[in-house]
């Protein structure tokens, strides 16, 4: 028999805790969370009752589907769409992939042109680029402001017939920049309105306001761990009658445009999830407002550079810089204190400089030196407090010179 255990399991006595016992802090949220209990309580009674095939007929397979139908129906309406326009992937990059894939093989001679914007998830860049190849289009690239923010002036001269799809985020993945998603929708229905538009919102659920009639999209994707749900299940809204190719084929499940027994533990999850999200979403966001505004402070008053625009940011999100001092090293140097940040987006983090910094005009000793902080819900004070003090002595040890 096989057992695994957590390799850093430990039961933590009172005496031990008096001796000096580090406080673990995960500061990565935007690369994962924490499945919350609740999640892992409804996944677990499908996992050890309701585990039918919820495509088969008997009533073990009927009791799945009704979860899962359930749970579309929640879904749909958290996000004000209808529950038919909801399909379930395997997560974003899938459900990005479905989009632009599909898309691209309704191109033509008169209507072949990408945009896709500068800081957009590597799912979005290297997908557009492979279908670019295949399908003989035209990449137009929408650059960024200072603060990470997508130029309309650019993206309305870029807009004519010839435009097949627009591809952006809502919010950034690294800086946790907003995007005025509200305008560009705008734009793109009336510079180029037979265009597909593509909204990525993996990092806003649950940590922003969304409102998908004001945005307009064709297409919306979404990812259950980044809101404290399990890997491997996002959704694709996709609006009725834009989906025109399957990705995946086979047995014909999620209405024939999605193949694959559909993992019914992972929705249940992911409805739960979502639901908790927007539970409460106002003092949540007021709660990690607060911890982006203490970190920055606490950043300014030690010499680093607030790379994040504070004022249009993500509460959760903040990626700052001690020049001189190397992201990774001091990644690595609050990693030994059982304090976890990341230097860019976790998809990307063999990679030494950051696009997105990149395309904010952001380079040298402050683009080598930045880290990305990003809480979520159950962040602690306590937690904010240990990794304040932690940083200030780890900069001191790593010899920062302000």
């Amino acid at each position: 028999m096989l057992t695994i255990l957590p390799h850093h399991f430990a039961i933590i006595t009172t005496d031990q805790q008096q001796e000096g016992f580090k406080l673990e802090v995960y500061l990565d949220n935007n690369a994962t969370t924490r499945v919350d209990d609740e999640v892992l309580d409804a996944m677990r009674l499908i996992y050890i009752y309701d585990y039918g095939n919820p495509n088969s007929l008997h009533r073990k397979g009927n009791d799945a589907a009704q979860h899962m139908e359930d749970s579309r129906r929640i879904l749909a309406k958290l996000l004000g769409v209808k529950s038919k326009e909801i399909f379930f992937t395997s997560g974003a990059t899938e459900s990005i992939n479905w989009v632009m894939r599909s898309v691209a093989r309704l191109a033509s001679e008169k209507r072949n042109k990408l945009i896709i914007g500068a800081v957009e998830h590597k799912a979005v860049l290297k997908t557009a680029h492979d279908i670019a190849k295949i399908h003989n289009l035209d990449i137009a690239i929408l650059p960024v402001d200072e603060k990470g923010v997508y130029l309309l002036d650019e993206l309305e001269k870029k807009l004519d017939e010839t435009v097949l799809l627009v591809a952006l985020m809502s919010a950034n993945n690294e800086v946790g920049t907003l995007q005025p998603v509200e305008e560009i929708s705008k734009l793109v229905r009336s510079k180029a309105p037979r265009a597909f538009l593509l909204v990525d919102a993996v990092q806003s659920f649950g940590k922003s306001k969304m409102d998908l009639e004001a945005w307009n999209p064709d297409f919306l994707v979404l990812s259950a761990h980044k809101f404290h749900g399990p890997k491997g299940i996002g959704l694709l809204y996709a609006r009725e009658g834009r989906i025109p190719f399957p990705l995946i084929t086979g047995g014909g499940q999620e209405r024939g445009f999605r193949a694959g027994t559909q993992n019914v533990p992972g929705i249940v999850g992911m409805a739960k999830a979502a639901e908790l999200a927007v539970k409460d979403l106002e003092k949540n966001i007021e709660k990690m407002r607060k911890f982006q505004k203490l970190i920055a402070k606490k950043v300014e008053t030690l010499g680093g550079v607030v790379i994040t625009p504070l004022n249009n940011s993500l509460p959760n999100t903040i990626t700052v810089s001690f020049p001189g001092i190397l992201g990774h090293h001091l990644l690595n140097a609050l990693s030994l204190e059982k304090i976890y940040v990341s230097t860019h987006s976790a998809c990307s983090s063999s990679e030494s400089t950051s696009h997105v910094l990149e395309a904010m005009g952001i380079k040298g000793k402050i683009a080598l030196g930045a880290i990305r902080i990003s809480t979520s819900r159950m962040t602690t004070e306590e937690e904010i407090s240990f990794f304040l003090e932690t940083l200030e002595k780890v900069l001191k040890f790593l010899g920062f010179d302000r």
